[in-house]
């Protein structure tokens, strides 16, 4: 375990750093609620960062929900039904990436030993654009989503984000 002790203490000095640096009075502004412009489901993969891909200048600007392979799991959706309910975000933005493992997973027809892997890979396609395409038509089946988009109050896109290229092409 010293090597997850050391990757912990890492991470704390690393938070505390983030701490100093951060104005007060962002943090103060933070305190008051959240304002996102937009909320993206995407990867739980650790080389994807919305926030950096899309520019975005301060923290408070994306309301993110991470599952692997972008999943739009019944949590998800409660999410994402949430951030528009609560924070009236205009926009859901279902974002895949190239090389996507829980993609990768769902093509070779992996099976995990953790039945909640297994479970979370059945609901990934084995197409990286299909499978931003079908988490959109589940997002869309969510009715508080649906009633909004119904309603002109939201979009709901797909996007696949180019690990290689770093480009962001939203999905027809």
């Amino acid at each position: 375990m010293a090597a997850a002790e050391k990757v912990l203490k890492g991470l704390l000095a690393g938070s505390e750093r983030f701490r100093k640096a951060e104005a007060p009075a962002e943090r103060k502004r933070l305190a008051k609620g959240q304002f996102p412009k937009a909320a993206v489901l995407y990867c739980s993969d650790s080389r994807e960062v919305v926030e950096k891909l899309f520019g975005c200048e301060k923290r408070g600007e994306i309301f993110g929900v991470r599952l692997p392979g972008n999943v739009a799991s019944s949590e998800v959706l409660g999410s994402m039904a949430f951030a528009v309910e609560h924070f009236h975000v205009p926009l859901i933005i279902v974002l895949g990436h190239t090389k996507c493992g829980a993609v990768a997973s769902a093509k070779s027809g992996g099976v995990a030993e953790d039945e909640h892997l297994r479970g979370l890979v059945s609901l990934v396609a084995p197409d990286e654009k299909e499978n931003v395409r079908a988490q959109v038509r589940r997002t869309l089946k969510n009715r508080t989503v649906a009633r909004l988009v119904a309603e002109g109050k939201l979009k709901v896109v797909g996007a696949l984000h180019d690990l290689e290229t770093g480009k962001v092409k939203v999905l027809g």
